[in-house]
């Protein structure tokens, strides 16, 4: 930053507004606890196209109807004996604070 402000200044110091300040958070290693890849999305999607639509294009509403046809047998697949919350398990205070 140094180095460029006295030939470059209004770029730098667009990047270290946009960039730096604004928006610290556009590089991977930003966020160390989530995916660095899309992986796990282009296997869903894979397993979307092997299972439902045998990888031919379909119309909206065929594919609306197949894509909740594949997730209630997912979610049956999955369940495993878990139980699905009806009310919010969060206290008003913890709600405030959060808010705060």
């Amino acid at each position: 930053m140094q180095k460029w402000q006295s030939t470059e200044g209004a770029f730098v110091d667009y990047m270290n507004d946009m960039w730096l300040t604004s928006h610290s958070t556009w590089f991977p290693a930003s966020n160390m606890l989530g995916p660095s890849t899309n992986n796990a999305l282009e296997s869903l999607n894979g397993l979307m196209k092997k299972e439902g639509t045998s990888h031919e294009r379909l119309p909206f509403s065929r594919f609306t109807k197949l894509s909740l046809t594949m997730v209630q047998k997912w979610s049956e697949q999955f369940d495993q004996g878990k139980e699905i919350a009806k009310e919010p398990t969060i206290t008003l205070k913890d709600w405030a604070s959060t808010y705060q």
